[in-house]
């Protein structure tokens, strides 16, 4: 096989699995991303009933996937055998709501089907018969109608309407990034999906240091809790590596432009007052 072939990328990728308990609960998401990479760049499952070995050669080729406008990270979604996801995030829908989407209900039925004594039903129905016996799909016997919200904002917008508003949030995150990009007083750091995180700098500060990094981190989670208690802004916080960072997740159908452009003055204005307060005279002669 080829040197510059898919299966020998994953060999020279998977070389650093031979990691001990420790390292792999540190790094080990990286080493399963490469995998889920590696997979989603396979035009389809290469190895199955019928198929020769130049057809699984042919496969392993590595030809792209075609473009559906799909982020390169989720199209190993469509590999799971399960997904769970809460609609109480980006479907807007009230609290609580979880979800489980299975490729075969029958696994659910596996794990959770129990029938004793006390619930008997007609095991000998022909499928399309069936009852179907929500006890046997969880864990609980019995339980709200969590699913009704779900399906009343299905009703009430559509897919499309879904697509427009998740669309909508993204754009608006990205926008943020941009703007925080062109404050002199903020860092920013990353952008996915509705996410940015971002961090607050003094302009007469310079980052990098190690006593200068820890008061970073220390004034921006000061900066949070009076941004949230301020209540003109929400921002929740994420640590990357070693640094605390502010995290804005736009995962509101309410959310404006006039929001987003407001929050990177409401950020560095709070900032600047809470950095006063914080800052110990040493950092201030080293500035």
């Amino acid at each position: 096989m080829p040197k510059d072939s898919s299966i020998e990328a994953l060999r020279n990728r998977a070389a650093p699995l031979e990691i001990g308990p420790d390292d792999f609960r540190r790094i080990g998401h990286r080493l399963v991303d490469d995998v889920a990479d590696f997979l989603g760049s396979l035009p389809e499952r290469p190895v199955g009933p019928g198929r020769t070995p130049a057809q699984i050669r042919s496969v392993l080729g590595g030809a792209p996937l075609p473009e559906n406008g799909t982020p390169p990270d989720l199209k190993g979604l469509s590999e799971a055998d399960a997904i769970a996801i809460d609609p109480h995030k980006w479907l807007y829908s009230a609290l609580e709501a979880g979800c489980a989407l299975v490729r075969d209900p029958k696994d659910l039925i596996d794990v959770y089907g129990y029938h004793p004594t006390y619930l008997k039903f007609e095991e000998e129905q022909a499928p399309e018969a069936a009852k179907i016996n929500y006890y046997e799909y969880g864990p609980q016997n019995s339980r709200g109608f969590r699913a009704l919200k779900v399906w009343l904002g299905l009703r009430h917008v559509g897919r499309q309407g879904y697509i427009r508003m998740i669309s909508d949030d993204i754009q608006l995150s990205k926008h943020l990034y941009r703007l925080i990009k062109t404050q002199p007083n903020l860092e920013a750091f990353t952008q996915s999906l509705s996410i940015t995180t971002f961090r607050y700098v003094p302009p007469d500060l310079a980052a990098g240091q190690a006593e200068t990094e820890e008061y970073l981190n220390a004034l921006n989670e000061e900066l949070m809790t009076e941004l949230q208690n301020g209540g003109e802004a929400f921002v929740s916080n994420a640590v990357i590596g070693d640094t605390y960072l502010l995290r804005a997740c736009i995962v509101n159908f309410r959310t404006s432009l006039e929001d987003i452009e407001a929050l990177p003055d409401i950020v560095a204005g709070i900032g600047s007052k809470v950095d006063a307060a914080l800052r110990s005279e040493h950092l201030k002669v080293q500035a």
